[in-house]
C-alpha cells in the first residue's frame, strides 16, 4: 500500500522541467514504485493522507489498475486545513507492506508510521523532502537557517523512527528501495 502524506507540500513547485516539491517529489516516487510493482504481479492500493479529493484506492494489479493509481496520484491536492490525528488509517489489510511517501517533517507523520508498525504491518518511510530545502529561498538567509534548525529536529525524529524498527530511506529515484526491500525479503523468508 502507498501511503502518500499530502497533509503538507515542502518546497516550491516548478513543474515537470522544475523544482520539486515534496509532493512533486512524493507522487514521482510513488508512480514508479507502484509500476514496479505492478509489473511484477503484485497488488498495489493508495491511502492520501491529507488530500481533496480521491484519498484511497483498494489494492488490485494489472495495467489499466495502475492507469488509475496515476491518474489519482496526479489529481491529488493539499487540503491545507486538515490535522493529521495520527491514527491507523483505513484500508491497511494485515500483511501489507506499507510504504509511506512523505517529507517527514511533521511529527504526526513519524508517529504514523510507528503507529502502523505497532500494528504489526510491514513499515518503509520514503523521506521525499527535496535535498535543497535549505537553498530554496536564497535571497532570505533566515529562511535558510530555520531549515536548518528544522532539519536538526527532523534527523532526531528520524532516528528514532528508526530505533523502533521503521526502515527510513531517502528518495533518489529508481533502486533507491532496493537494499531494504531485499532485507524484507530475507527476514520474510528466514
Amino acid at each position: 500500500v502507498l501511503l502518500i502524506d499530502a497533509l503538507e507540500e515542502v518546497g516550491k513547485s516548478d513543474g515537470i522541467d522544475g523544482r520539486a516539491s515534496s509532493l512533486d517529489v512524493s507522487m514521482r516516487a510513488g508512480g514508479a514504485i507502484a509500476e514496479h510493482f505492478i509489473s511484477s504481479g503484485d497488488r498495489v492500493g493508495l491511502v492520501v493522507l491529507g488530500a481533496r479529493g480521491v484519498q484511497r484506492l483498494p489494492p488490485a494489479a494489472g495495467h489499466r489498475h495502475l492507469r488509475r493509481l496515476l491518474e489519482t496520484m496526479a489529481a491529488v491536492q493539499p487540503a491545507h486545513a486538515l490535522q493529521d490525528d495520527g491514527r491507523m488509517p483505513r484500508g491497511l489489510g494485515d500483511g501489507a507492506l506499507v510504504l509511506m511517501l512523505s517529507p517527514l517533517v511533521s511529527p504526526g507523520a513519524l508517529q504514523r508510521a510507528l503507529t502502523i508498525a505497532d500494528h504489526g504491518l510491514q513499515m518503509i518511510a520514503i523521506d521525499c523532502l527535496p535535498t535543497d530545502i535549505a537553498q530554496q529561498e536564497p535571497d532570505d538567509p533566515f529562511v535558510g537557517i530555520a531549515w536548518r534548525i528544522e532539519l536538526l529536529k527532523r534527523d532526531r525524529d528520524i532516528r528514532r523512527a528508526r530505533e523502533a524498527g521503521i526502515a527510513v530511506v531517502p528518495w533518489s529515484g529508481p533502486g533507491s528501495l532496493d537494499l531494504v526491500l531485499r532485507d524484507l525479503h530475507h527476514h520474510a523468508s528466514s
